[in-house]
């Protein structure tokens, strides 16, 4: 088990790592854009308000969500990168033995 690990790719995973960062950026800015909206169309009419807020409120707990899933998964992914490398390393040590 320990040589099928070693031949995973730590750049994948760190490349893996890049998308999730640009998908919470542009959750982030999805949530800008969805609020600029809803503050429109409640200016544009009060009885609006209801389901602007709701959609607003919708998006900005799925975003705190998937931020406190990565919290959590980001020192798991870090020290997995860590054990990949350490693992790289001894399948090139013993190669070349």
């Amino acid at each position: 088990m320990a040589l099928k690990l070693a031949r995973i790719d730590p750049l994948n995973a760190l490349r893996g790592m890049r998308g999730i960062t640009k998908m919470m950026a542009t959750n982030d800015l999805n949530i800008a854009r969805v609020e600029a909206a809803s503050l429109d169309a409640v200016m544009r009419d009060p009885s609006a308000s209801t389901t602007s807020g709701e959609l607003i409120l919708g998006k900005t707990i799925t975003s705190v969500l998937f931020r406190s899933l990565m919290d959590m998964i980001e020192p798991h992914i870090k020290r997995t990168l860590e054990f990949l490398k350490f693992m790289k390393s001894i399948n090139k040590l013993s190669a070349s033995a």
